[in-house]
């Protein structure tokens, strides 16, 4: 339970933000309160009805925890509070602002991509739970630069046809799951 906070005063955590992440962490990091001997940070799976204790760090002086139990398309939400020991009880600051994230999705798998005749080419992967649309990027390397050439808008569409391709060129082909975030597009 949330008491009175550190020393009597009710103290929060502050600037608590995402300072990195990737498909596989979420790194957070807040300010440091004066006094505290630890921190909690909480992590809430349905849009902050509820939170459940992932992290206690002991220590005062750390200010960083990275979430490694993490799933791709997953909106969490952070809180931290800070804590200290009084006559052998812990007493807790109030927590945070809450920090919401979503992680990225999955990337697509590759099904093919097949001559249909001598100008196409149909490139195909497997859906994506939690796409919205997809770009089809192109490139004449496999390591060069690749070009965006189209857009699939419809997320239960797994295909593109490239009608833009020249016979004796060789094609390489990128494709990337485009997520929405609010009213934004994440590509």
């Amino acid at each position: 339970a949330m008491g009175l906070g550190l020393y009597g005063k009710y103290v929060e955590v502050n600037n608590l933000k995402v300072t990195d992440s990737s498909k596989e962490f979420v790194d957070l990091a807040w300010k440091e309160v004066a006094g505290a001997d630890g921190y909690v940070v909480y992590k809430s799976l349905d849009n902050g009805s509820t939170y459940e204790e992932c992290q206690v760090i002991s220590g005062g002086s750390v200010l960083t925890y990275k979430d490694t139990n993490i799933a791709l398309n997953t909106t969490y939400m952070y809180q931290v509070a800070a804590f200290t020991y009084q006559d052998q009880e812990i007493v807790y600051g109030a927590v945070s602002d809450t920090v919401k994230h979503v992680t990225p999705l999955a990337d697509p798998v590759a099904l093919g991509a097949d001559k249909v005749d001598s100008a196409s080419i149909n490139v195909s992967w497997e859906l994506v739970p939690g796409a919205v649309s997809y770009q089809v990027f192109r490139s004449t390397s496999e390591a060069g630069e690749f070009e965006l050439i189209g857009e699939v808008t419809d997320p239960t569409v797994n295909s593109y046809k490239d009608t833009n391709c020249k016979i004796g060129i060789k094609y390489f082909y990128h494709v990337i799951a485009c997520q929405q975030i609010d009213e934004t597009i994440i590509y």
